[in-house]
């Protein structure tokens, strides 16, 4: 009997600490579970709520991460008319390296943009001085900001409250919406430099043109013309350029500098009524051209005069950029995180 009792105790002891066993692992798995969960959460809420602040570009000492990114990009397409704000935050870090190389390196070229300079901006994007006082942004006058307030009855604390609700609803901090203007102003000089280094007058040919789409299209209309056919009967029978004018696909008056490179190559050296080889294009067509005129001095049109300066422009920033240190590191991960936020910003503003 005491046998068998010493048995049955021993297997419920065993029994217990089998249980025991079994509730310290479901304890165990449970726990695991619960951190498991707990980690999957934070990962979802960093992922879709809070940005990654890993760095996304650097000029010189200044460096940039996804927030800064994507306030910039905000501000583009709210207020700077920036139209595909789905696709954004590459052209965003290009345009933070424009802006950057225009504020460290434009002051060698142009006036060097000031405090004041940019206070007489903000006052004029709020509406508290006129754009048409002569010491607006159109004139060369040095900025006397102090009388500018006297003139127009600037109250500081109003000013004051007023730049801080505009910062606030750009969602920059006033800091690098100064920044930003400084920027623009740069541009600006270097534009108006740039123009009047080019003037209001200069070469101008005036063209023809046949586009087909391949080689062999483009080697038989070469066989034709010189066989004594028309270029412009060619021209109407053959180009599929719809851009072009009618009456032998006339171009019409260019500005050589303004044309692609290719083209502008194919051209040199030629005369009038020669055409050139056939010439590839970006798009995977080919072109003949004809010179049909040339002009020493024509007045350029305010658009061919626009693009002139914008190119100039461009020119200088790369220049000037290959001389500063740039590190670009932009993921993909990041670009759809920035992406995302700025058409989620967007259609919070508009009540979507």
């Amino acid at each position: 009997m005491a046998r068998d009792r010493r048995e049955r105790q021993g297997r419920m002891e065993e029994r217990e600490r089998a249980e025991r066993q079994a509730r310290f692992v479901y304890i165990g798995v449970g726990t695991v579970l619960a951190l498991a969960a707990i980690v999957i959460v934070v990962g979802v809420y960093i992922v879709s709520y809070m940005p990654p602040r890993s760095h996304v570009v650097t000029v010189a000492d200044s460096s940039y991460n996804t927030r800064d990114v994507s306030k910039r990009a905000i501000y583009w397409a709210l207020f700077g008319g920036r139209a595909d704000a789905d696709d954004i935050a590459r052209p965003t870090v290009e345009l933070i390296v424009d802006e950057e190389v225009l504020r460290r390196s434009a002051s060698d070229r142009v006036d060097t943009v000031t405090a004041d300079d940019i206070e007489e901006i903000l006052l004029l994007n709020l509406g508290l001085i006129p754009s048409s006082d002569p010491q607006g942004p159109d004139s060369n006058n040095v900025v006397d900001i102090e009388a500018l307030k006297v003139k127009h009855q600037v109250d500081p604390k109003e000013f004051a409250d007023q730049v801080k609700d505009l910062v606030l609803n750009t969602g920059m901090n006033r800091q690098q919406y100064e920044a930003m203007i400084e920027a623009e102003l740069y541009r600006e000089r270097l534009e108006d430099s740039f123009l009047a280094e080019i003037g209001t007058s200069g070469p101008h040919i005036k063209l023809q043109r046949i586009r087909v789409t391949d080689r062999l299209a483009a080697d038989a209309a070469l066989k034709e013309l010189e066989a004594g056919v028309d270029f412009g009967e060619l021209a109407d029978e053959l180009s599929i350029a719809t851009e072009d004018g009618a009456g032998g696909k006339l171009v019409g008056w260019q500005v050589p500098q303004l044309l692609e490179s290719n083209v502008l190559t194919a051209l040199d050296g030629m005369v009038r009524g020669e055409w050139s080889i056939a010439i590839e294009g970006a798009g995977g067509f080919f072109e003949i051209y004809l010179l049909v005129d040339s002009w020493g001095h024509r007045d350029y049109d305010d658009v061919g005069l626009e693009e002139m300066v914008d190119q100039r422009v461009e020119v200088w920033i790369a220049q000037a950029a290959s001389l500063l240190v740039i590190d670009r590191d932009l993921s993909l991960d990041e670009e759809k995180w920035i992406n995302e936020k700025v058409a989620e910003d967007i259609s919070a503003r508009l009540g979507g």
